[in-house]
């Protein structure tokens, strides 16, 4: 919510759909379900067909830091996706303070079959939060067996909440955070506020 009121806020005239979703930087749904509960509350208000801006009230509540009411929370539909993979392998990650691959699948994995299918997720999902600037290298690494080298170790650099970070698929290196409602990709490795 906050980077759509900002959005508005820094705006000298109303902005339209196209121009909000560049400006926040939050995917179109998402940009779209934020606007339409700001609309819902009286914080924004239709300027013109399609364009949109700040309403006083929206202003004290961007200066305030004041929360949508609870009924008026767009609901994420990942939020009831709790058992997948890449939920497993998030929760895994904010449990363990720091951890390699193996520990987060040994965390995660319900079976033996599941383990071996977490190993290529874990592999991906891992590669794709570092690239996002989610997870921090620590030095040196962890044998994990006698066959290998060892695993690389690492720990989470911003444990934003429960729900899990998602890789857009076709977005380069972009990760949208639910928790955060924003988008955030290797050229803007600022972190969640």
């Amino acid at each position: 919510m906050e980077p759509l009121l900002q959005a508005l806020s820094a705006a000298d005239a109303c902005l339209t759909l196209d121009e909000l979703e560049a400006a926040t930087g939050l995917a179109y749904r998402q940009m779209c379900r934020l606007l339409r509960a700001t609309l819902l509350a009286g914080w924004v208000k239709r300027a013109d067909e399609g364009c949109y801006c700040l309403t006083p009230e929206g202003r004290d509540a961007l200066a305030n830091g004041t929360p949508l009411p609870p009924e008026l929370v767009p609901a994420t539909r990942h939020a009831a996706r709790a058992d997948t993979m890449m939920a497993r392998l998030w929760t895994a990650m904010r449990t363990a303070e720091r951890f390699c691959r193996a520990d987060l699948i040994q965390l995660a994995a319900k079976d033996e079959d599941d383990a071996r299918r977490l190993d290529g997720a874990a592999r991906i999902y891992m590669s794709r939060l570092r690239s996002a600037g989610y997870l921090v290298r620590l030095q040196g690494t962890v044998r994990v067996n006698p066959t290998t080298r060892g695993q690389t170790r690492w720990r989470l650099a911003w444990d934003t909440g429960p729900l899990p970070p998602r890789p857009q698929h076709g977005a380069g290196q972009r990760v949208f955070d639910p928790n955060r409602s924003r988008v955030y990709s290797p050229d803007a490795l600022v972190g969640p506020a």
